[in-house]
């Protein structure tokens, strides 16, 4: 299915809440704010279209804003910023100064290719290794400390960072042949999940991993068994009710608890 028919689709699925959305919510009536990296496609596209339609202010973030035509359609606020790059978090946090978030997603992720077992040992290089671990477990890292100011302005009982995470961060799954450059990228960014829960729950910042399932989307590829309209809905859902109980977990898409 390619891109266009993907976008029409869910564009059908989606006008009339959002349509809905617009006539009705006032900026008293916002229900939060909301910043998701990556979100310009695949899941960050789709849980930005799911918080829209809930009343939510989206903040959608981008390597290439003027390309994220989609994405301003839904409504959202696009900013600028490339996780690996110092300078776009930092401009990102000047251009966010003194806005209020309540929610942190970082989706943003990157994968060298869908290689496993064998084939990722043979093929996979250093680059691989290290441009992945600084996109998938660094990024969310100081994509968060950037953006604490404007999680400590939210009026929110509780403030939320919401790492997306996967199944292939999981030491040990019997059976299953990992991603050499990946895998270990969503085991890193668990333990990162981890602490920053115990240095953030001072501010009633709820930090968790969450594990989206194996969706169709560039990363996923296509014989992904999960629609991300469908998955980021029960996402959504899930990061709504998260509480400071739920601080340092790691979760499914719809709510199960996952070792790791």
């Amino acid at each position: 299915m390619t891109k266009l028919i993907k976008y029409l689709l869910a564009f059908t699925l989606f006008n009339s809440a959002f349509a809905h959305s617009a006539d009705v919510h006032s900026p008293d009536s916002i229900k939060g704010t909301v910043l998701i990296t990556g979100a310009n496609r695949g899941l960050g596209f789709a849980l930005s279209q799911h918080f829209i339609a809930d009343g939510y202010k989206v903040i959608g973030t981008a390597r290439k804003p003027e390309k994220a035509h989609e994405l301003k359609a839904l409504g959202a606020k696009v900013v600028q910023l490339d996780v690996t790059d110092d300078v776009s978090i930092e401009q990102m946090a000047l251009t966010l100064k003194d806005t209020p978030i309540d929610i942190v997603v970082n989706n943003a992720g990157y994968i060298a290719n869908l290689d496993r077992g064998f084939e990722s040992f043979k093929n996979t290089s250093r680059r691989d290794f290290l441009l992945t671990y600084n996109v998938n477990a660094v990024g969310p890292f100081m994509v968060t400390r950037a953006l604490l100011p404007n999680l400590m302005l939210s009026t929110s009982k509780v403030k939320k960072v919401v790492n997306i995470s996967s199944h292939g961060g999981i030491v040990n799954r019997p059976k299953v042949n990992g991603i050499y450059s990946y895998d270990p990228t969503k085991t890193a960014l668990n333990k990162i999940t981890i602490d920053m829960s115990k240095d953030l729950q001072q501010f009633n910042i709820a930090v968790v991993a969450l594990a989206p399932g194996h969706n169709k989307t560039d990363m996923g590829g296509e014989n992904a068994k999960l629609e991300p309209e469908f998955s980021m809905g029960k996402a959504k859902e899930v990061i709504k009710g998260l509480s400071m109980q739920d601080t340092g977990t790691f979760v499914g898409y719809s709510g199960f608890s996952i070792k790791w």
